[in-house]
């Protein structure tokens, strides 16, 4: 019977698009992500913590990007956006994907500056994003040298430019000073932040709930523990139905996490509650 339930929950995530890869895989991304390698990743990937520095709101700020136009050479609207999954910083035109010479890792941004660059007598702001990198291997933020050219120059009107520099520079100080297995840690929980980020604008009880699926996501026992505290859900059939809910209808739950809850013993009941519901 329990194997029977397995496969049924195996249907149910392939259904959702969810692929699970082997375990060697992922630790090898973990070393080499998309074109760059670190000097110590197993420190790095050893020290994830949830980042302090840096909000939800301003990860989905990064995540989605701004438009503006690219330094003077092209009057095409471009669009600078930060692609977490591959730990860079990419620009393209608009609505066009980037190419590799046209990324940054964020681990070589070495100098994010965000000006206003509006004449005196304008009749609209100007904003200018100028992001610097140095070589591989260099660490930290530095003050660009004087004539140093950016890799990155966009400028343009809209608050959504000005906002996303903002957003940078305090990405850039968490990766700093929190260390960079908080980058890590983004990239590897990414879509909870996004999820987390489009619940802020909803209610009370709807932030409660995003609240609760990031708090399953990082530890499943402590979030059961949250639902039971702040949902009122003190059985484990109401456990079990708040956990299809989730997964079929609103979305958030990590599948790794949950198959790692379902593999305890006394998770059972529970199980058998979450299988009869998305059949």
């Amino acid at each position: 019977e329990v194997l029977v339930g397995m496969v049924k929950m195996e249907r149910f995530f392939l259904c959702l698009g969810y692929r699970p890869g082997p375990v060697t895989d992922e630790l090898e991304e973990d070393k080499h992500i998309s074109g760059f390698s670190t000097e110590s990743p197993t420190e790095d990937v050893g020290t994830m913590a949830v980042p302090e520095l840096i909000h939800s709101a301003e990860v989905y700020q990064l995540y989605r990007g701004a438009c503006g136009k690219e330094g003077d050479l092209i009057a095409e609207r471009c669009r600078l956006w930060v692609d977490f999954p591959n730990l860079r910083i990419a620009i393209a035109e608009y609505d066009q994907p980037a190419s590799p010479r046209n990324c940054i890792s964020l681990l070589d941004i070495s100098w994010c500056h965000c000006e206003d660059a509006a004449e005196p007598d304008a009749e609209e702001p100007v904003y200018r994003l100028d992001v610097y990198s140095l070589p591989s291997g260099t660490c930290g933020q530095q003050r660009p040298a004087p004539g140093q050219t950016p890799r990155i120059r966009v400028s343009g009107s809209s608050s959504s430019l000005r906002d996303f520099g903002l957003a940078l520079q305090k990405l850039l100080k968490s990766r700093d000073e929190e260390g960079r297995g908080r980058l890590y840690f983004i990239q590897k929980r990414l879509f909870q932040y996004l999820w987390r980020s489009v619940q802020l604008s909803v209610s009370e009880d709807r932030l409660v709930e995003a609240q609760a699926v990031l708090a399953f996501n990082l530890n499943p026992k402590d979030g059961i523990a949250y639902v039971k505290r702040k949902l009122h859900k003190s059985t484990e059939d109401e456990i079990g139905e708040w956990l299809s809910q989730v997964c079929t209808e609103k979305g958030g739950l990590d599948p790794t996490m949950l198959g790692d809850y379902f593999s305890r013993r006394d998770t059972l009941p529970i199980f058998w509650s979450f299988v009869r519901r998305i059949e």
